[in-house]
């Protein structure tokens, strides 16, 4: 939307003199200058008092002073035209103007409640309170009248990041199971809190995962997570930190930004559950944060190709397991080895095995095989014979086509 101008207001310069001022605190320094409308200032004093206490505000506030910086470029155009720009963020958005080489914010905007739709995409990344129902899934977040109200800093003991999900309540129902296997089945009684990360559909969620695990750029969403670790590690309270599958990635860039704060999480204790990223690198920045390691080893599903192979976990996740649990440390590193050795030779054992045999072992590899362990990822897979058994139950969904001659979902 561009700024209308009224017959009084002839020039853009004297538009900008008489409705902005300059922006108190990340105006300052280096790069471009900040002003704001006289109209919002309250509204941005109210937000600017609240960041030492709520991670929403701190985020929205440095997603601000990062205007400062966003190129010469643009401003160089800008020159010649007014243009009114709008940078999305998770739970809002701030609308702003470069005009000669200055930032003028008109507008910013703050959700903090949202309504749930299954299966829909409009619950963005933030912190959720879920707490344990009577209903079929057991856990919830949302509320009576179909709301879901986000939270300002975390007030549980357990914090969890979710991986691949339907939605928000798909998220909150699964990761309970990890959290009690993870620290304990009493570590959780009737609520935890949920840093919900939007990771809908293969493609989506790859995306974002891929822009988090570079570390260019990042997420929107790994720098909110950034900010909610940074006020969670400045209390006392003692926070255990439960991470699934893709969830990896976007706290890996957000260690990576606590880090370059110099910032301390000692109050946080991580748990590693199906991991898609590879664990060696997640963990050094997790030592750099000062964040603690889970004494219970990570868990990796052993037939889950994004667990495993292509991730490099076959040998890192056996590292990480022998610092989590040092007393097994030499079993974990046999134990790796032995995995990338058996995988590297499956071929080659197929091929010399009789019919009866290879039968017996392409049942046995049929969830690797087919694909079937990423429906797996949900569920807590402890050993290769239960990855085996539930990825038969998977098998059992699929039927002969005489056509193609292979095997093919019913």
């Amino acid at each position: 939307m561009f700024v209308s101008l009224s017959d009084k207001y002839k020039t853009v310069e004297s538009y900008y003199r008489d409705h902005f001022v300059e922006l108190p605190g990340p105006s300052g320094g280096d790069g471009k200058k900040i002003f704001i409308d006289r109209k919002v200032v309250d509204n941005y004093a109210k937000l600017l008092s609240s960041i030492s206490r709520n991670f929403n505000t701190l985020y929205f506030y440095k997603q601000i002073a990062s205007l400062k910086n966003i190129g010469s470029l643009s401003g160089l155009v800008s020159k010649k035209t007014v243009l009114s720009r709008r940078l999305a963020l998770e739970g809002g958005a701030i609308q702003y103007a470069i005009w000669h080489g200055r930032v003028y914010i008109t507008q910013i905007e703050i959700q903090a409640d949202y309504r749930y739709e299954k299966g829909k995409r409009n619950i963005p990344a933030g912190l959720y309170r879920v707490e344990k129902t009577s209903g079929e899934r057991g856990w919830s977040c949302v509320n009576d009248k179909g709301g879901i109200a986000d939270k300002s800093i975390v007030n549980t003991k357990n914090l969890a990041i979710n991986g691949a999900c339907r939605d928000i309540e798909d998220a909150a129902s699964y990761m309970p199971a990890f959290i009690q296997y993870g620290f304990g089945e009493t570590a959780l009684t009737n609520t935890y809190s949920l840093f919900f990360n939007p990771a809908q559909g293969l493609v989506r969620s790859g995306w974002r995962a891929l822009r988090d695990s570079s570390g260019i750029g990042g997420t929107q969403a790994a720098k909110k997570l950034a900010d909610l670790l940074t006020l969670a590690g400045n209390k006392d309270k003692e926070i255990q930190l439960t991470v699934h599958e893709q969830g990896h990635a976007l706290l890996k860039e957000a260690l990576r930004r606590v880090c370059q704060d110099r910032r301390t999480l000692s109050n946080v204790t991580v748990f590693y559950a199906n991991p898609t990223q590879n664990l060696e690198l997640v963990d050094r920045l997790r030592a750099r944060a000062g964040m603690r390691l889970a004494t219970k080893a990570p868990l990796i599903n052993s037939v889950s190709a994004s667990q495993n192979l292509a991730t490099g976990n076959f040998i890192s996740g056996a590292v990480v397991a022998g610092r989590a649990d040092r007393g097994n440390s030499v079993s974990h590193a046999y134990n790796g080895v032995a995995f990338a050795v058996g995988t590297v030779s499956l071929g080659g054992v197929a091929s010399g095995l009789t019919p009866l045999g290879a039968a017996g072992w392409a049942l046995g590899a049929a969830p690797f095989l087919l694909g079937m362990a990423g429906g797996m990822n949900k569920k807590v897979i402890i050993n290769s014979g239960q990855a085996v058994q539930e990825g038969v139950k998977g098998v059992k969904k699929l039927v002969w086509d005489p056509v193609h001659k292979m095997m093919v979902r019913a």
